[in-house]
């Protein structure tokens, strides 16, 4: 008995060494991506086509009225706003109108999608914003998103190049409220080092929700929106689709920052999870391996399991490495992994805790559940043919004078977009 437990305190010594140089070399590649896209610059020229800036909204969170008003306030010759939600009432759209109202010279356009004939309601938005931007330079942004005067200038400057097929660029993570502080400091750290680390190895074949720069004839090449209706990710399938059409796919030095309004730390949590699933079903590899990007987890596991054999001051200078690895980007930045680990396992174990609900969510925070979610799993279901829906607005809501009037609709289901 007493040397089978050895042996296994001696394996775990040893996963707990691997998983230790692995997680440095992860650390070391994020370090020298991000000194890499320090060094460049790809933001310098003077290109400056005609845009459509194309915005799905749906509802009003917190800060969207700044987020909207810095695109309004962008260094551009020419360009168009085009919002889109499910209808003009949306909370969204009347606050896109009230900052409209303060920019007569800027043209913006406000459009209905009605209810969602795909899936992904985005998705679904992303296409009708398409068919009616008049430039064939479009950029699609989210709208948490908030940006700088000269971002639009920034971002265009690679697209001059005819063999760029999508510009996209990283993000800070600004946390909206205190809820969302940690969820803030991932994005910040953990992903922009993930996707730093990518651009480092290989050229990026995704894009990023916050800047999606391409032209409309790509849009037409790899055969329109619909065929991503039903995928959730749609950023990440965009920039691929558009790679897999021979085009580079350019990470731009621009960085934008994304705006975090969770009500509760449950939500960011919640959200992350889906953020999670979504990497498994879109980059099954590099999901995979972020468990060995993870420091802590190894180094306590080489210090118990070195203890257990005998050997303190080996297990000592594994959790000094790990710690080491953990607390370098920052310190908060890692605290949030492993407390969503430690809530996981406190879900699962405490009997008074062992609702059916959250049952559930520790099995979720455990990545144990819901496999390869390539499919949309959250959104509404398809309305059946003969169901009614809030009908779709014409095109032709306008505020280059500053007066805003949109005509009146007729009671019809929203057509699907137009065939590419």
């Amino acid at each position: 008995m007493l040397s089978t437990l050895l042996l296994i305190a001696r394996v775990a010594l040893i996963l707990g060494i691997l998983g230790t140089l692995t997680s440095g070399v992860s650390f070391l590649l994020a370090l020298i991506g991000g000194l890499k896209f320090r060094s460049r610059r790809n933001d310098q020229g003077s290109y400056a086509p005609p845009v459509s800036i194309l915005k799905p909204l749906h509802g009003k969170e917190m800060g969207l009225e700044q987020n909207l008003e810095s695109f309004f306030k962008l260094n551009h010759p020419d360009f168009e706003l085009i919002f889109c939600a499910r209808s003009l009432s949306d909370p969204g759209i009347l606050c896109a109108q009230e900052v409209a109202r303060r920019f007569p010279s800027i043209p913006a356009r406000f459009i209905a999608s009605g209810e969602p004939l795909w899936q992904n309601p985005k998705t679904f938005s992303m296409a009708l914003l398409v068919d009616a931007a008049k430039h064939e330079i479009i950029l699609f942004s989210d709208s948490d998103v908030r940006v700088s005067p000269s971002y639009l200038h920034d971002i265009l400057q690679p697209l001059a190049d005819p063999a760029v097929g999508l510009v996209t660029c990283t993000f800070r993570g600004k946390p909206g409220r205190s809820t969302s502080l940690l969820t803030a400091l991932t994005q910040t750290v953990e992903f922009s080092s993930g996707v730093l680390t990518a651009n480092l190895l290989e050229d990026i074949k995704f894009g990023l929700g916050p800047t999606l720069l391409t032209r409309k004839a790509l849009i037409d090449e790899i055969g329109g929106l619909k065929d991503m209706g039903d995928l959730l990710a749609d950023d990440f399938w965009l920039g691929n689709r558009i790679a897999e059409k021979g085009y580079k796919v350019i990470l731009s030095t621009a960085i934008v920052d994304h705006f975090i309004n969770y009500g509760s730390i449950l939500s960011g949590l919640h959200h992350q999870i889906s953020w999670m699933k979504n990497t498994r079903g879109t980059r099954p590899a590099g999901h995979l391996g972020t468990g060995l990007t993870y420091a802590m987890p190894f180094g306590v596991l080489g210090l118990l399991s070195a203890l257990a054999i005998g050997r303190p001051t080996l297990g000592l200078w594994l959790l000094f490495a790990a710690a080491r690895q953990s607390l370098a980007p920052g310190p908060a930045y890692r605290l949030r992994h492993h407390a969503r680990q430690a809530l996981a396992h406190l879900l699962l174990a405490l009997p008074p805790l062992r609702s059916p609900r959250l049952l559930q969510l520790g099995r979720q925070l455990l990545w144990t559940r819901d496999h390869l979610p390539r499919r949309a799993l959250s959104y509404q279901p398809r309305r059946s043919p003969g169901s009614p829906g809030p009908p779709a607005a014409p095109l032709g809501c306008n505020t280059r004078s500053g007066y805003l009037r949109c005509p009146s609709y007729p009671s019809a289901p929203a057509p699907p977009p137009a065939a590419a």
